[in-house]
Parts: structure tokens; sequence; C-alpha cells
């Protein structure tokens, strides 16, 4: 069964920050190399392993998306360009 939450509804079940997730992603920078297919940041992984294995790390009975870019652009909500952000 696949459970169908939006982002806040997400993060509000586990008690869970967008600020904890961030955390836990930057603890990975320049622990991996790039390889295709590959979701271990501790070894290789590739953009789409990376986001798989960082949320599976907060949600691991709930977090059922495909590991690549096709399948993870079918969740979400669409934005325009103008409104994208770079966050440091």
């Amino acid at each position: 069964m696949r459970i169908q939450l939006s982002g806040d509804e997400l993060l509000a079940s586990q008690n869970v920050t967008g600020e904890q997730i961030v955390a836990y992603a930057k603890r990975f920078i320049g622990k991996c190399t790039y390889k295709l297919g590959c979701q271990n940041p501790n070894k290789q992984c590739d953009c789409s392993g990376f986001i798989w294995y960082v949320y599976h790390h907060f949600f691991p009975n709930m977090f059922a998306l495909r590991t690549d870019a096709r399948g993870y652009a079918k969740y979400g909500k669409k934005i325009s360009k103008t409104k994208l952000a770079v966050v440091s």
C-alpha cells in the first residue's frame, strides 16, 4: 500500500523538519563518488539514489518513490522557473 501525503503532511506525520533532512544530507558531502544506479552515499551514489537514501532514512516504511528522476517527477507540486531558488 502506498500512502500519498503532501510534503508538509509527511514531515508532520513523522515529527521531522526539513532542516533535519537537510542536516542529515549534508553529512555526506565529500564522502561519496558518483556512480550511476547506486544509492549509498557512504560509498557511491547517483543524484536520485542519494535522494532516496536520505528520505528512506527518515521514512523507511513510507518512502516508496522510484529511484530515478522520471519517478521523482511524478511527485510534488509543479512550480514555475521564476519561483526556483538556490539554497546554501
